[in-house]
């Protein structure tokens, strides 16, 4: 579960069709990899125009999701100004440590194991 504080959606007056818009949802709930979403970012673009934010947006939470399976990353937060990574109980502490030495040292982020 990704939970951002962003517009992440496809809007109605971009795709007006209820059962258009259920097909695009349902198809990004099932890609896999980067290149299946840039197939359907490609055939966005061409059948109904120039993408929105929005829906940009929504192309990259899907991307992340890809990211955060591989990690076996269950859950993703924003509490106050800090991300919050939810972790497998498979996921490995040494996994863990090594993805996420790269922030700031003036940034938070809280990683939980677990369910």
């Amino acid at each position: 579960m990704v939970s951002l504080p962003i517009q992440a959606y496809i809007p109605q007056d971009y795709i007006p069709d209820i059962n258009q818009r259920l097909v695009i949802y349902r198809r990004l709930a099932t890609v896999l990899s980067d290149h299946e979403i840039a197939d359907l970012e490609r055939e966005l673009a061409d059948r109904y125009g120039v993408l929105p934010l929005p829906v940009e947006q929504l192309l990259h939470i899907a991307r992340l999701k890809g990211v955060l399976r591989r990690y076996l990353i269950t859950a993703v937060d924003y509490a106050g100004n800090q991300l919050v990574f939810s972790f497998h109980e498979k996921s490995g502490r040494i996994a863990c440590k090594n993805t996420f030495s790269g922030f700031p040292e003036s940034g938070a982020v809280s990683l939980y194991s677990g369910s």
